[in-house]
């Protein structure tokens, strides 16, 4: 990765880029699952639990490995960043992992995956303000005979309030997928959800988390393994958090 950045009275420019690798299949997530709402990690070497109907009715568990080179071209990415003291910051991101959708190897497929991402951020006093927006696209072409592209988009908007040791933050997400395939795709997705969260931090090595997330999702895939199309979920969890 390289950066360079121009600094100004009350503000700078920067401009990074990088190369990277090992991550051809990725796009099947997307493509394959949708939209989550988490924040676990992918783990470097763990198989990726995909839907069953991934599977074609094979009758068996499928799973995918994420990090993988297929192709032996590397992808890239660019950053544009801008950050004030009057405005706040701001970014502008392309990513291509320059994939060859048409390679096949160790039963996956290259999933060309290419999107572009703007976020801002803005400090107000005790109020933090938060945007992002993604949209990009991701396809494979495993036969002559059939090509599938999976148009993603996604936006949030954040306000979190800090009072010490207590943070609240109320966040809205959208997100869409549209599918487009030689033959008729059941892939489709909308969705929207709200989440409400307060955070305590009786010390600088303790969290106490509440969160309650609300839900409403339609995806056409969920028909074929006989669930409705149109689910709406409320979630309440506790979390606590230990640092060491």
């Amino acid at each position: 990765e390289g950066t360079a950045e121009y600094r100004y009275d009350g503000g700078s420019v920067a401009l990074s880029g990088a190369l990277f690798g090992w991550n051809d299949p990725a796009g099947v997530v997307i493509a394959e699952e949708g939209w989550t709402l988490t924040d676990r990690p992918q783990g470097l070497f763990s198989p990726t639990r995909l839907p069953d109907l991934a599977g074609f009715g094979s009758g068996s568990e499928v799973y995918g490995n994420l990090f993988t080179e297929m192709d032996g071209r590397p992808g890239w990415y660019g950053d544009l960043s801008w950050q004030s003291d009057d405005f706040g910051q701001a970014n502008v991101v392309y990513y291509d992992n320059e994939a060859d959708p048409r390679v096949i190897k160790d039963n996956q497929i290259a999933w060309a995956t290419r999107f572009w991402e703007a976020g801002f951020e803005k400090q107000l006093g005790k109020f933090t303000l938060l945007a992002q927006g993604l949209s990009g696209a991701t396809t494979i072409i495993p036969s002559p005979f059939y090509r599938q592209t999976t148009d993603f988009r996604a936006a949030y908007a954040l306000v979190g309030y800090d009072m010490g040791p207590l943070l609240f933050a109320a966040r809205g997400d959208i997100f869409q997928t549209r599918t487009r395939a030689t033959f008729p795709s059941d892939l489709n997705e909308d969705g929207h959800a709200v989440t409400l969260s307060m955070t305590w931090l009786p010390e600088k090595w303790l969290r106490f988390t509440g969160e309650l997330i609300a839900l409403d999702d339609r995806r056409d895939e969920r028909v074929l393994a006989g669930d409705p199309a149109h689910q709406d979920e409320t979630q309440f969890q506790l979390l606590a958090r230990v640092y060491f």
